[in-house]
């Protein structure tokens, strides 16, 4: 899948530029975290002038767990279809979990407005 994602870019005319394939995949990846980082930045401004403390920490303790998931599964590579049940099952419950934040934050407003 890697190699159809990519398949439109001719390396070995890469490599007559002095670009390896590990160059490529760094400035895609560098780009990539350039884009998500504009691209998030304005909601983490609109979240801290909220004042919603709660979903950043969320956002955050979401990202740490998908982190040392993804570090897991580079270490461990002979448990691919465990990992891949495990990660099922840690976004359901990181849904699950955001699902009853908002209902009891969206309650606790409405009732702390009446």
């Amino acid at each position: 899948m890697a190699n159809s994602f990519v398949s439109f870019i001719k390396f070995s005319h890469l490599a007559a530029l002095g670009l390896e394939r590990e160059h490529f995949y760094f400035i895609l990846i560098t780009l990539g975290a350039v884009i998500s980082f504009i691209i998030i930045h304005p909601f983490v401004q609109w979240f801290v002038a909220l004042q919603s403390t709660r979903l950043l920490s969320y956002v955050i303790s979401t990202l740490v767990l998908l982190i040392i998931f993804l570090v897991m599964g580079i270490f461990i590579s002979d448990l691919s279809e465990i990992l891949l049940i495990i990660l099922k099952l840690m976004l359901q419950s990181l849904a699950m979990f955001g699902g009853v934040l908002i209902l009891y934050y969206s309650v606790r407003r409405l009732i702390g407005k009446t």
